[in-house]
């Protein structure tokens, strides 16, 4: 059967606590929610 795009939710957003040990593990958690995300809506297919 199809796949129901509906059902694809994007990943939670990561979270900075705003310090700056942790601002590089903030900017890998979002490059890679955003890969997920974007491979989840099928931008490497396209």
């Amino acid at each position: 059967p199809p796949i129901n795009k509906n059902d694809k939710k994007p990943s939670k957003w990561p979270e900075w606590d705003g310090s700056k040990e942790n601002y590089s593990t903030y900017i890998d958690l979002l490059l890679a929610k955003i890969d997920v995300d974007w491979d989840h809506l099928g931008g490497h297919k396209a």
